[in-house]
């Protein structure tokens, strides 16, 4: 069951990390925050992971839209409070995958 939870942290962040990491940030993006939809699944383990993004230096809030055409929408809401003060070269998350030996340090839930 651990296992099967570290490689879902680490697909997860895989997938966090390109959208984070992409150059096309809008304005209101870079203001408001970008949104990443929660898939299913990765309820388990989001509270780890929002952590790990707000450790370095992220805002990361969890919300919820109702819509009656699509239903209940979940989703995380991403602020990089340095993003036009970084050089494009350093914007990365600062979150990578799980290392072979914090994986025995980690409490998942």
């Amino acid at each position: 069951m651990r296992k099967e939870k570290v490689k879902l942290i680490d697909s997860i962040i895989e997938d966090i990390n390109k959208s984070l990491e992409r150059e096309d940030w809008t304005m209101e993006e870079v203001e408001s925050g970008r949104i990443i939809e929660i898939k299913k699944g990765w309820g388990p383990v989001i509270g780890y992971i929002s952590g790990e993004y707000q450790r370095q230096g992220w805002g990361v809030s969890r919300h919820a839209q109702l819509s009656s055409s699509s239903g209940l929408f979940h989703y995380l809401k991403f602020i990089n409070p340095h993003y036009l003060s970084a050089p494009k070269e350093i914007r990365g998350t600062g979150v990578s995958r799980i290392s072979r030996s914090s994986r025995k340090r980690i409490i998942i839930p």
